[in-house]
């Protein structure tokens, strides 16, 4: 029984493996290299039949739906793969982020302590956990006012959210002028 070492779209499985699963494997192997290279299931379906890549135990061509499964779990697989390659980067990242604020400590270099935190900030995604605890602080005191003053405040304060990430506006208080406003048009 052969084993081909590398196996691409351009080679041939030559005769079936010692094992059904190691068989699977090297069919997917095929699959995935084919992916890889963007072909559809049917391309892919066709490119085994013509190399003559078949069902060991039938000794007929997959049908698409086995090379459907296949590329499904290829996807699965790959989606593993990256999340546990983000996990051990995220880790790998914040150990450099370590080294570099122990050394900067050392150095009394402060602004560097404070990029190395301000970056581990954003790695761990602290701010989204204070933006969404901000929203809820906001929600809760905006819950006992008046359904016109709520509602009002609700699209100035939209307004201004849309204004700074477009970079049109700093981030400046409501003047209560602004809220005073609010208040004569919910009392007309």
């Amino acid at each position: 029984m052969s084993e081909v070492s590398s196996i691409g779209p351009t080679d041939v499985i030559e005769r079936p493996a010692r094992s059904l699963d190691a068989f699977v494997a090297k069919r997917r192997r095929v699959v995935s290299s084919c992916r890889l290279r963007g072909m559809s299931v049917e391309e892919i379906h066709a490119y085994l039949e013509k190399k003559g890549i078949v069902d060991p135990r039938t000794g007929t061509p997959f049908s698409k739906n086995t090379i459907y499964a296949d590329a499904r779990e290829i996807s699965r697989h790959w989606q593993d793969e990256m999340l546990k390659d983000i996990s051990e980067h995220r880790a790998r990242v914040l150990a450099e982020l370590s080294e570099v604020k122990s050394a900067a400590w050392k150095g009394s270099k402060l602004n560097i302590v404070l990029s190395a935190i301000d970056r581990e900030i954003g790695l761990l995604g602290l701010n989204e956990l204070e933006r969404l605890s901000t929203e809820i602080a906001l929600a809760n005191l905006l819950k006992g006012l008046p359904t016109e003053i709520r509602s009002a405040l609700k699209t100035q304060l939209s307004s201004k959210v849309r204004e700074i990430r477009a970079g049109k506006d700093s981030l400046k208080m409501i003047t209560n002028p602004g809220i005073e406003k609010i208040k004569e048009k919910a009392s007309a």
